[in-house]
Formats: C-alpha cells, structure tokens, sequence
C-alpha cells in the first residue's frame, strides 16, 4: 500500500519518503481472505443475517488446523471490532446464550446464511447499544481542583464536579 500511495508522489519524493518511513508492530496477516471476510460479515450484519464459516489455528509450521474438524460454524454476527491489529468477529452464540468472539483471520469461506439473527442476539446488539451510547454520555476524568474551571470551559459542560 505504501509503494501505491508513493507512486503519487514522483521519483525524487519518493525516494526521499520511502528513506523516512518507519513501521511499527507491523505483522501481515497470513490469511489473504481477511478482506473478503469482512465484506461477508459486514454484509450479514446489516441484513441481519446468520453468518457461516470454518475456524481455524495454525500450527508450528503455521499450517492450518481446522476446528470440529472442518464443520461450518453459523452465527449470528452482531459487530465487527478492530483491536491490537486484528478484526474480531463479536457473535451470540445461541448454544451458549451469550457473546462469543472470532478472529476474522483465523475464517474461511465466510457465507451470509438466508436464516435471519435469532430474537436473543437482537435483544443483545440493542443491550450493546445503549450501554455504548450510555458510556458516551459519561466522561470521568482526574485532574486538580485549580484545573475544574479550565476543564468545563473546555468541555462546554457545567456538569463538572469535584471528587474528594
């Protein structure tokens, strides 16, 4: 991607550039289906669809390993999160009955089911809603006493308060 967006910039720009690029925590993943992945779940997510695929590990030799010995799971999708560099599947599982959570590299061959998200995974990604809109409208930050008046300016708030 980053030999892409240097394609722009001209030979003498991107050579200079490509001297100063750093890369940090940069692993690539070795599932090159990850993107289609999302693109299936996502899809099944704003349908409200259950959603199907094999779930794998990798062993040593970073071999796939298949899961219930390569059966399909089907789940009913309700998010898709972004966290430390990997995508995860945030599901409720009806065998459960609670949230379960899949690495979206670790999918193979995800497929929208026709079968819609059951009642129970509805009621939970609108439990999950509010609880986010909730934790927005509540902001509980440390500062000195001195700082209060600076802090609800800034915040545009006169709901700011000291604690002890």
């Amino acid at each position: 991607m980053v030999e892409k967006l240097l394609s722009y910039a001209g030979v003498r720009r991107s050579e200079i550039v490509r001297d100063n690029i750093v890369f940090y925590n940069n692993h690539k993943h070795s599932n090159q289906d990850i993107y289609e992945n999302i693109e299936q779940i996502e899809l099944a997510i704003r349908q409200k669809k259950q959603v199907s695929f094999y779930y794998f590990d990798l062993d040593e030799k970073r071999n796939r390993v298949y899961r219930k010995e390569k059966k399909r799971y089907i789940t009913d999708p309700v998010a898709l999160v972004f966290s430390e560099d990997n995508y995860y599947l945030v599901a409720y599982s009806q065998k459960y009955q609670n949230a379960v959570n899949y690495r979206v590299d670790r999918m193979d061959t995800v497929e929208v089911e026709e079968e819609p998200i059951c009642v129970d995974a509805l009621r939970y990604l609108r439990c999950i809603t509010v609880k986010l809109k909730q934790s927005l409208l509540s902001l509980h930050l440390s500062c000195s006493v001195r700082y209060m008046t600076s802090l609800a300016k800034i915040l545009k708030s006169d709901t700011v308060t000291a604690v002890g």
